[in-house]
């Protein structure tokens, strides 16, 4: 009974990093040209999409905090991964809708990550996220997009105008990114279908994700656990029992 309980706390203990490992799957490009970079005051859905080829679990989501100083006034900013259906439709991803204020998306409650993207002579800003109650699976061979509305006057958005703003981590190939769009003004919270760019055009919303581990890792992580418990035990028959000291 030890044994089987050392060997099930061995296992536990090597797949834990793998499902836990989270990464920040839409970043910053880093620098941008005066003529690439634009600060945007849009209240209609904005979004980036891509592809599962693997199950991944969603652990957190984030908005862009272009001045580095959270939600100000009374303006919010939301932000939902929606599996899309089509053109234009689809239906958020439950779980996974957080929208922030100036005391959900506040400097001192935040967490900044995903690196600086910096415009001439100021700070741009930088990616402000938080971790979900639960994390949410997103099934493989769907498509997907995250996306953040409500940017109002004192939270703007930053737009490529036809440039990349977005660097892409595709989690060792678990995920296929397709392109970007823009909803129509005032219809956030719907799926963005204008304007579709196989660029990341935008930075306003994004996510962190861990890939789930395929049966075939478990099992294989499973069999050297087993083989090692093994060659354990084994030595410690030749070895025989300790003599006590006398």
């Amino acid at each position: 009974m030890r044994i089987r309980s050392t060997g099930f706390l061995a296992i536990a203990a090597l797949l834990l990093p793998m499902a836990q490992a989270q990464t920040l799957v839409f970043t910053p490009v880093g620098s941008a040209p005066p003529s690439a970079f634009a600060q945007t005051v849009f209240s209609g859905s904005l979004g980036l999409f891509f592809t599962t080829n693997q199950d991944v679990w969603v652990t957190s989501v984030g908005y862009w905090d272009i001045g580095l100083d959270g939600i100000q006034g009374a303006n919010t900013v939301a932000v939902a991964i929606f599996q899309v259906t089509g053109t234009g439709t689809g239906s958020i991803v439950q779980g996974t809708e957080k929208t922030f204020n100036s005391v959900t998306g506040g400097p001192s409650t935040g967490t900044l990550t995903g690196g600086e993207l910096t415009a001439p002579g100021s700070t741009a800003g930088e990616f402000r996220v938080y971790n979900l109650a639960d994390p949410v699976e997103l099934s493989a061979g769907t498509n997907f997009a995250v996306v953040a509305w409500y940017y109002g006057p004192l939270d703007a958005d930053a737009n490529g105008g036809g440039s990349a703003l977005t660097s892409f981590n595709s989690l060792g190939g678990a995920l296929t990114f397709t392109g970007s769009a823009y909803g129509n003004n005032n219809d956030g919270g719907t799926v963005p279908e204008n304007g579709f760019s196989p660029n990341g055009l935008y930075l306003a919303g994004t996510f962190a994700a861990s890939v789930i581990p395929e049966p075939s890792d478990c099992a294989a992580i499973l069999g050297a656990v087993v083989l090692g418990m093994a060659a354990v035990r084994g030595m410690r028959r030749r070895q025989g029992p300790s003599v006590a000291a006398v």
